[in-house]
């Protein structure tokens, strides 16, 4: 899919330009859907961000609510050729400082954060385990033909343009390997303290989800299903299993069928939600 033009936008607050990407329309079918409500569009492009910061005033604002003043195509000009910076994605604290400086300004705004924010909590569980060895492994073998090659650089052996090519390709194999090395540290650090605080049953992602399980209603099915998702991370199973209670729409069977499953389990994990197959007609609703 090509992504569409982005956007030149003004902060709300300070009218400051920024560039932004613009809302692209992704395929369902291609993407992964969670139990939390999170749809990873890959390999579509990603689509804009809800909340933004802007990066004159460093305000948080809706981007929905940002003036579009131009759209433009093409990668973002180098610093130097000037032009609109980017608009700064929030990371999960910019969120709950949202919420604290009230940009949520009704219930369903609010909402709307506090699931932008139980999203984001669960994406350090939501991102596949890196080969760590592998990468190590790759790095180990770049820096032994790297020495290698020194060394028959050093000792005449092979002082040609040949060698001087390994050497230059093992040199990138080590970096490629110590890269991926680092990625992968950074993202099993990750998990651990996601996985750790889950563990406590106390901390900030506790205290948000439990915020949006009393804002969320039961008689909207998909904030019905969301509130028996939030029970079911809240580790609340028998709480979860009662919401899901009743025939649902078509469209949430395959989405229920999962949270009821994992809430059954007594498993208070993210997980994804499979490709709908089979319906069970008593679960649908007439």
């Amino acid at each position: 899919m090509e992504p569409g033009p982005d956007e030149i936008i003004a902060c709300p607050h300070c009218e400051a330009p920024a560039r932004a990407p613009a809302p692209r329309k992704t395929s369902t079918s291609m993407g992964t859907l969670w139990t939390d409500g999170y749809f990873d569009p890959s390999p579509n492009p990603p689509g804009s961000p809800q909340v933004a910061r802007c990066p004159r005033c460093t305000r948080l604002f809706w981007l929905a609510q940002a003036k579009r003043r131009d759209k433009v195509n093409g990668p973002k000009p180098p610093s130097h050729e000037g032009g609109p910076p980017d608009i700064q994605l929030p990371a999960p604290q910019d969120l709950r400082e949202a919420v604290a400086a009230g940009l949520a300004r009704d219930r369903t705004e609010e909402i709307r954060l506090r699931s932008l924010i139980f999203q984001a909590d669960n994406h350090a569980l939501r991102r596949p385990r890196e080969a760590f060895g592998l990468a190590a492994l790759t790095a180990l073998v770049g820096a032994l033909l790297l020495v290698l090659a020194i060394y028959r650089i050093a000792f005449g052996a092979n002082a040609g343009l040949i060698a001087l090519l390994f050497a230059l390709a093992s040199l990138v194999l080590l970096a490629s390997g110590a890269r991926d090395v680092a990625s992968s540290a950074r993202t099993r650090s990750r998990r651990a303290r996601a996985q750790q605080e889950r563990q406590s049953g106390t901390g900030p992602f506790f205290t948000n989800l439990r915020e949006l399980f009393d804002l969320l209603g039961e008689r909207d099915p998909e904030e019905r299903l969301l509130k028996a998702e939030a029970a079911r991370e809240l580790s609340e199973f028998d709480k979860s299993i009662a919401l899901l209670a009743g025939p649902w729409p078509t469209p949430l069977l395959a989405h229920e069928g999962r949270i009821r499953a994992l809430a059954e389990a007594r498993n208070a994990a993210v997980a994804t939600v499979p490709e709908p197959s089979e319906i069970e007609p008593e679960r649908a609703a007439p």
